[in-house]
This record gives C-alpha cells, structure tokens and sequence, in this order.
C-alpha cells in the first residue's frame, strides 16, 4: 500500500474536506457540505481510528476465510463494534 493515497472525507456527507494548502495541526478543516469542522490534528486522530477498523475488519475476513474449510484450525473472534465517526478516509483494502 506504500506509495497510495487516501481521501479525508466527512463521516456523515462523505465530501472531501477543505482546507487552507499545506494546513498544519491547528489550522481548521471542515465539509463543504454540512460544515462540519476541526482543526486538522483532531480530524487526523479521528481518521486514524477509523483506518484501524477498517484494517481489523479486512484481517478478520481475511482469517475466517483462510481458515474456512480447516478442519484442524477453528478462527474465532469478538466482533469488531461498528463505530460513527465524524471524519473517515476512503481507504479500501
């Protein structure tokens, strides 16, 4: 995945956030759309958290399907509680 990008995007709208260019970690991005704002450290965190969920769910499916047809390895897992976020990436894996 080195080298691809991903789209900061409003949890609700699923809009592109705007920005000044080069915005550092107190400067204030927000959804065109609904308005929907924070500075761009908090909007960061926020984003990350959802990446990490999106990744456990996809290694998740990816062991019950490795292991599927196991006869000597049984996959079980908690379930991974589907959160809102207010601000989320585009990322697909």
């Amino acid at each position: 995945m080195a080298g691809n990008t991903v789209k900061v995007l409003c949890g609700s709208c699923k809009v592109g956030l705007e920005g000044p260019a080069n915005a550092k970690d107190h400067d204030v991005v927000a959804c065109p759309r609904c308005g929907r704002s924070d500075t761009l450290k908090n909007v960061m965190r926020e984003v990350t958290k959802h990446a990490e969920e999106v990744t456990a769910r996809s290694i998740q499916k990816s062991l019950s399907s490795a292991f599927s047809g196991s006869k000597n390895t049984k996959v079980t897992h908690n379930p991974i509680p589907h959160r809102s976020y207010r601000f989320i990436s585009d990322l697909k894996l």
